[in-house]
């Protein structure tokens, strides 16, 4: 028996490497362990072998068909990868994780209609899918359906309040709303989180300058350049605005 980590042969009656002292299995649960031994070393190849071995052994192996899916994925066959997710949601439709990993690859890839219907999917399986509610909430953010991102992004905030990845795309959805006290409210929590994020002083500084309020907008746009002195958007509007002052 070949080790999937350090690749020693062993004796059939091991069961440990000699070599590394991994535990080693046999049959169908050996095919697996190498295939989860490969994946988390980055042998994308070889994870596929294992994985191949075991749909041979059992075609409805939809656990098998989905982790093919993200290897062939992560060495870059995406219609590869499509096919693996959709011959293991054909198998079973119970586990949300699998048009999860639909909705995300055509996310990828830029079909956001394919990418949303999958991402429903998932909900429909899983209504408190954190993940799934962020990433259709991108979805339509960039599909321009504001107000269903917004259910989906206060959602995910309904499982997660903490969650500042979704306060910060709710701040950037209510600035393209106009509904600029709502998009301060969400950026502000994001600061609170983490405070030397450069990117949410420039949105806030954008949100006091169309509120008028230019001694705010002066201040935020001053903080995001010192947090990063290569951001020239800010730096821009701190110029523009400085000769406004004069």
């Amino acid at each position: 028996m070949i080790c999937p980590r350090c690749s020693t042969s062993n004796t059939d009656t091991y069961k440990y490497c000699h070599e590394c002292g991994l535990k080693l299995a046999k049959g169908s649960e050996e095919k697996k362990h190498q295939a989860d031994i490969y994946t988390a070393i980055g042998n994308h190849s070889e994870a596929i072998k294992a994985l191949k071995s075991l749909i041979e052994d059992n075609p409805n192996n939809a656990s098998a068909r989905k982790n093919l899916g993200h290897a062939y994925y992560n060495q870059g066959d995406v219609d590869l990868a499509i096919k693996e997710f959709k011959a293991a949601l054909a198998i079973t439709d119970q586990y949300a994780d699998i048009p999860y990993a639909l909705g995300m690859t055509y996310y990828r890839e830029g079909n956001l209609a394919q990418a949303a219907s999958y991402l429903r999917q998932a909900l429909k399986v899983n209504q408190n899918y954190l993940s799934a509610h962020y990433r259709l909430g991108q979805v339509l953010y960039n599909l321009g359906k504001l107000k269903e991102a917004a259910h989906h992004f206060n959602e995910a905030l309904r499982i997660d309040h903490g969650y500042t990845s979704a306060h910060f795309m709710l701040g950037m959805l209510y600035t393209r709303l106009d509904l600029l006290d709502e998009a301060e409210k969400q950026f502000k929590m994001v600061l609170a989180e983490t405070p030397d994020n450069a990117t949410v002083y420039y949105h806030l500084g954008v949100i006091y300058y169309h509120q008028e309020n230019i001694d705010q907008a002066i201040a935020a746009f001053k903080t995001a350049v010192e947090l990063n002195p290569d951001d020239q958007s800010s730096k821009k509007n701190l110029k523009m605005l400085m000769q406004l002052k004069v």
